[in-house]
């Protein structure tokens, strides 16, 4: 069983996407993790490593189903934000091609991506354990969203958004889009998941908003960047707070989940919220 506290599997992630035509992001050493899990697959798979190269027509080569992209952390944000628009561009002529991004534990917290960046993914896994077989795809279906699990998502979006942890300038992080995105993941985990019902439960916009939110979450960073500040909070509060937060991450350990800030902030909305009934 999965810890609530754990990313999801890079077999779920990768399922979920090749299903849904959706990108996804993976934590990995390096690119070449995920390629050597993925021979196995049966998949047209394709590694890109110079992303200078990207403005040119050659740079994929055939029917591809999978394009795998390596680590782009250490691009300045210029360069990640053009790499952002060609994947834009891409979705556009590729619609079925499935771009997976490296990228391992920044020193700062999170993806180290920016936020146009981090928007052209789905969510992020884990890295792979093993090598993937042949994968077998749940069919997309129809299902249902009842008004109160779509006013549900909505709540959570807007506790997310006024969280202390994560910064308001930013929206926390949960995008206009955001929404539209947990809803396809609910879908998918109902094919997935349960089949035989015709229905998108609380259950599953929960398991779908811990799996999406924390590769997408914009924490604060600086002490200037806490609400309260605006307010009267000292500023020395606010450095006591972030320094007491990497104190705990550092004991804790991330090793499992570069994410675990993250995903304990979803975690604590999910538990404030209260579910569609």
């Amino acid at each position: 069983m999965v810890s609530e506290l754990s990313l999801p599997e890079f077999e779920a992630g990768l399922s979920a996407s090749l299903t849904c035509k959706r990108n996804f992001a993976c934590f990995a050493t390096f690119a070449g993790e995920i390629i050597g899990a993925l021979r196995g697959s049966r998949l047209r798979v394709q590694l890109l490593e110079d992303f200078s190269t990207i403005g040119k027509d050659s740079v994929l080569s055939g029917e591809l189903q999978v394009l795998v992209l390596a680590t782009m952390q250490e691009l300045p944000p210029r360069e990640q934000n053009e790499v952002a628009r060609w994947l834009r561009a891409l979705r556009k002529v590729h619609p079925g091609l499935v771009c997976i991004a490296t990228i391992g534990a920044h020193e700062n917290g999170g993806p180290g991506m920016t936020n146009f960046l981090r928007r052209q993914f789905w969510f992020a896994t884990r890295g792979p354990k093993r090598a993937c077989g042949a994968l077998r795809l749940p069919k997309r279906a129809a299902f249902t969203v009842h008004p109160a699990v779509h006013r549900y998502v909505l709540d959570v979006l807007v506790h997310i958004r006024m969280h202390r942890l994560l910064d308001h300038s930013q929206a926390g992080g949960a995008s206009s889009s955001s929404a539209e995105d947990v809803l396809d993941l609910c879908r998918w985990l109902c094919s997935a998941n349960h089949p035989e019902k015709t229905f998108v439960t609380p259950d599953d916009v929960q398991q779908a908003c811990a799996w999406y939110f924390p590769m997408h979450l914009d924490v604060i960073r600086l002490p200037q960047q806490e609400a309260s500040v605006l307010y009267g909070t000292s500023m020395k509060f606010a450095e006591d707070l972030l320094i007491g937060l990497r104190t705990f991450l550092k004991k804790t350990g991330t090793v499992d989940n570069p994410l675990l800030l993250e995903t304990l902030i979803v975690q604590e909305v999910l538990g404030k919220v209260v579910p569609a009934i």
